[in-house]
């Protein structure tokens, strides 16, 4: 039974990475191994804007300290007394 493997090339939603897709290709037939690119479809749009995560963008609830490092620490720090 032969392999065939399929490289999908990796480099965000614009573009694919060329040094991901036929050196890959490349190596593999190097080492005996039958292999082809996929060019998988870019640069698709969600039917929707997804919305923020927080209120007006933020990656946190608290812009001045890492509010989501503060609640856990006060979930697993063990109570004084």
């Amino acid at each position: 039974m032969s392999m065939h493997v399929l490289v999908l090339p990796g480099g965000g939603y614009a573009e694919h990475a060329p040094h991901e897709a036929e050196p890959i290709v490349d190596w593999l037939s190097g080492i005996g191994v039958q292999a082809s690119v996929f060019r998988y479809p870019l640069n698709a749009r969600h039917p929707q804007p997804c919305p923020a995560p927080y209120p007006g963008g933020h990656r946190r609830p608290n812009d001045h300290g890492d509010a989501m490092t503060e609640t856990h620490a006060s979930r697993t720090s063990p109570t004084p007394g």
